[in-house]
């Protein structure tokens, strides 16, 4: 934004929409005469889309030698945070047979009931230890 005065530059945020407006002046008087103009009178605007989670209390514009910088912080919510697992320290087992369902029993004589399991999760804790047999 070269021969843009920082005082015509307006920047406004709505919701995740950001709008850059600026002018560009002429600058010369009436006395004077234009036969070639490098850098004509102009209104330069400008909207970028942005996510929703922006912090609009803490946008920043800086302009400095003909470059305007935006500094877009995102809001403290939308952050990642640490979320704490709450556990019980009461033991239960989890066992999945092949047909895809699962078991839960109490995690009683150490954890196993061998009495409990089905036929099928026997069948594959015998091929796990090698020691399958061929009905």
């Amino acid at each position: 934004m070269p021969g843009v005065s920082p005082a015509s530059i307006e920047v406004t945020a709505e919701r995740n929409v950001i709008s850059v407006r600026a002018e560009r002046p002429v600058s010369r008087t009436d006395a004077d005469e234009v036969l070639v103009s490098e850098r004509p009178p102009v209104t330069m605007e400008r909207q970028i889309y942005v996510s929703d989670i922006l912090d609009t209390e803490r946008i920043r514009a800086e302009y400095v030698n003909g470059v305007l910088v935006l500094r877009l912080p995102l809001s403290e919510a939308s952050k990642p945070r640490r979320v704490n697992v709450i556990g019980s320290t009461e033991g239960t087992e989890v066992r999945a047979d092949n047909g895809g369902s699962a078991d839960r029993q109490p995690a009683a004589n150490g954890g196993t009931d061998e009495a409990r399991q089905s036929p099928q999760s026997q069948q594959a804790q015998d091929v796990a230890a090698g020691t399958a047999t061929s009905a």
